[in-house]
């Protein structure tokens, strides 16, 4: 496949005619807004050259979100989860304490026990 010749633009075209010529042809092409089997093969096409000139992978080199793998022990998990049930507690207006936790309620002080 020539993509110079795919993409309609002489050999050598800077890189801003490249995008232009492509996105003039992707909308032409795209699935969304053709619905001729012939051209969602050409809208194939048209991205592999684009892709093969410039180097990205689409027509959008946003870089992809990469996953971290972090170590915690479980005692930094509990102590965690522990932080944001208090945290939660006390935007709600109640505490904890040893045996469970409370809150004041229509006036009522309620306490739930733990067990």
């Amino acid at each position: 496949m020539d993509p110079w010749k795919e993409l309609e633009i002489a050999r050598g075209a800077s890189r801003q005619e490249i995008r232009r010529a492509y996105l003039r042809l992707a909308r032409s092409t795209h699935p969304d807004c053709n619905d001729d089997p012939a051209a969602h093969q050409r809208f194939l096409r048209v991205r592999a050259a684009y892709e093969m000139l410039t180097g990205t992978s689409g027509a959008t080199a946003s870089p992809e979100p990469v996953a971290t793998a972090v170590r915690v022990t479980p005692g930094e998990i509990i102590a965690a989860a522990r932080a944001v049930f208090l945290r939660e507690l006390q935007k709600h207006g109640m505490r904890l304490d040893s045996s469970g936790f409370a809150f004041n309620h229509l006036g009522m002080r309620i306490v739930m026990r733990i067990a």
